[in-house]
């Protein structure tokens, strides 16, 4: 598997800069060696080479998505997190949160 895996290297590494647009060097080698280490930490069962390029494109996306939150300072609520908001607000009688 890992042999397959680094076949796709070229490819892999030519969709990591699309991604990274205008930091596309350091950071599409980055991408990559971090989908790598996902497949060593979490090595994937797939029933063919389509499905590990698959699986490692996802890898990428995702970890590509991460770096552009982490990036940009990002914030996440939880669904949880807004109904207290909420709550809190109806409370208060001047917040309102959508």
């Amino acid at each position: 598997m890992s042999v397959a895996a680094i076949a796709f290297r070229p490819q892999l590494l030519m969709r990591a800069r699309e991604l990274c647009g205008r930091r596309a060097d350091v950071d599409a080698e980055d991408l990559v060696g971090l989908s790598y280490l996902a497949m060593v930490a979490k090595p994937p069962r797939p029933k063919s080479s389509v499905e590990l390029h698959r699986w490692l494109r996802t890898v990428l996306r995702n970890q590509s998505a991460r770096a552009y939150r982490n990036l940009h300072g990002a914030t996440f609520v939880s669904y949880e997190g807004m109904q207290e908001a909420r709550a809190r607000g109806a409370t208060k009688g001047s917040a309102r949160v959508f």
